[in-house]
Order: structure tokens, then sequence, then C-alpha cells
């Protein structure tokens, strides 16, 4: 008898107690002023002509002061690799990086997306910049629509 009134008790008590995992939405709010901060040069150019080819829902500022959100891109180390094969050389590249949609207030990352080349091909860049611009863009479209 104890231990079913034992087994109730914890099982009556686990009902009624504080969830400890929370769910927090963390979204990007479409029309946000953002500053686009330290970011892989070269890579830099190609996401801003993306933002504004793709007609994202940002509006992008001069200063951070201005901005509601900061975009920021981590760099990731740049891999180049030279090895000898029959009739020449081999040349493999790897770069790439990741980019933070941050709350400029509290610095919480709202959204974030990574980007890699192979090459330095500019084609392959742009093709890069645009993958990661059109995920950015459905992360601001998707709270839009709420």
């Amino acid at each position: 008898m104890t231990r079913i009134f034992a087994a109730g008790f914890v099982a009556f008590g686990l009902s009624f107690a504080p969830s400890l995992a929370t769910t927090q939405t963390l979204s990007i709010p479409g029309g946000a002023a953002v500053y686009i901060d330290k970011m892989d040069p070269e890579f830099e150019v190609d996401f801003r002509a993306e933002l504004s080819r793709q007609k994202v829902a940002l509006t992008v500022v001069s200063t951070a002061e201005a901005a509601e959100v900061l975009i920021v891109g981590a760099e990731q180390a740049k891999d180049v690799n030279i090895t000898p094969q029959p009739g020449g050389i081999g040349l493999r590249v790897r770069r790439g990086g990741t980019v933070l949609v941050q709350d400029k207030v509290n610095t919480t990352t709202l959204w974030s997306g990574t980007w890699e080349v192979r090459s330095y091909n500019p084609k392959e860049q742009r093709k890069a910049a645009s993958d990661l611009v059109g995920k950015l863009k459905k992360a601001v479209r998707s709270t839009l629509k709420k």
C-alpha cells in the first residue's frame, strides 16, 4: 500500500513540476535595420549583392548604432593543399565560414548559416552567397507571416 501511495505521490508531483526545458522562439524581425559587421572581405561583396538581388526584407544600414540586428561573419581556416599529380600539380582549396544574425541588444543568435567553396572561382563564391542568403530570406519571411 505504501509503495502505491509513494508512486502516486511522485507521479502527481511530477505532473505539476515546472518544466526545466523551455523553448524560446527567436525570430528575425522583417524590415529590421541590419549592420553587416566583420566578414570575409571577398564573400561580403557577394553577400551584400545577394541581399539586394533577392530582395530580403531587411534594411542594410551603414553604422552599427543605427542597426537593430547585426550580421557577423566568423571565418573558418583557409585550407590550401598542393599535391603532386601525374602530369602536373593538383590544387585543392577549401574556404568557408559561418554567418550569424544577432540581436544587437542582448547579442542572442537569431539565425546562423555556413558557407563553403572549394576553389577560387568567383562563380562558386557567388553561388555560396546566393544559397546562404536564400536560407536567410526564408527565415525572415517565416517571421513576417506570423
